[in-house]
């Protein structure tokens, strides 16, 4: 039997110590000492085991992300009260960035379909916006309205969320298990917009705001990519 396993098989006896029946508490108590003196796993061991994680494919190629990006993954972390690292991985041959939500119990699953669900709306959304711009303004005027628009857009959905405070003790957990399973972690990169100089930019801050408040969430699952060459980054991505 893996370790995973045995794991699972004392979560489910420590849940079974909680029953109102003290025979039957007292007997799942019994059992969970036993697997854990007998497999020499530690209450550590245990709290570990909670921690989970989940990824969902970002929005760039570039080792650098666009601070909208930057920003709705902070955003996801704080609602869900999860941790949230950039996985810098190589599929297919394309180096491609990913989020990674890391918290306890089924927290990171959840976050990973909000953000997939959220990630989608912003993308359409700034099509939509896209194609509205002059058709003669420069590609790189064009990018950085369309970044604007989309930074003020997630702006927008985080006032219309409460965040979800990581307790200590958890934020402890899922720091042990991030250096456990990825060690030393480097700093991510992000591209921070400078503030909007013209009429034409803090239009399309108005524009990104409005189509954020009409942003919506609908129940779904989000799919697990392949493993792949992965370069890790620590930060509020």
């Amino acid at each position: 039997m893996s370790t995973s396993r045995i794991l699972d098989k004392i979560q489910k006896c420590m849940s079974l110590a909680s029953s109102d029946n003290p025979a039957e508490a007292a007997a799942a108590l019994r059992q969970a000492q036993k697997l854990m003196e007998k497999h020499n796993l530690t209450a550590s061991d245990l709290s570990l085991h909670t921690v989970s994680e989940a990824e969902a494919r970002g929005a760039s190629r570039a080792k650098s992300l666009p601070a909208w990006v930057v920003f709705l993954r902070s955003t996801i972390g704080e609602v869900f009260g999860v941790q949230v690292m950039n996985r810098y991985q190589k599929l297919g041959g394309v180096w491609q960035n990913w989020a990674v939500f890391v918290g306890i119990g089924e927290k990171p699953q959840a976050a990973q379909y909000c953000y997939e669900v959220l990630f989608r709306q912003i993308s359409a959304d700034r099509n939509r916006y896209k194609k509205e711009l002059h058709p003669r303004m420069a590609p790189r005027r064009k990018s950085r309205h369309c970044d604007l628009f989309c930074e003020s857009w997630v702006q927008a959905v985080r006032s219309k969320v409460e965040a979800i405070a990581i307790s200590e003790q958890d934020r402890d957990v899922i720091e042990r298990f991030k250096e456990k399973t990825y060690g030393e972690l480097e700093k991510a990169e992000w591209r921070e917009q400078p503030p909007a100089s013209s009429e034409q930019e803090i239009h399309a801050i108005r524009s990104g705001r409005e189509a954020g408040k009409a942003a919506q969430l609908f129940r779904g699952v989000g799919a697990q990519p392949a493993p792949a060459q992965i370069h890790l980054e620590e930060g509020a991505l």
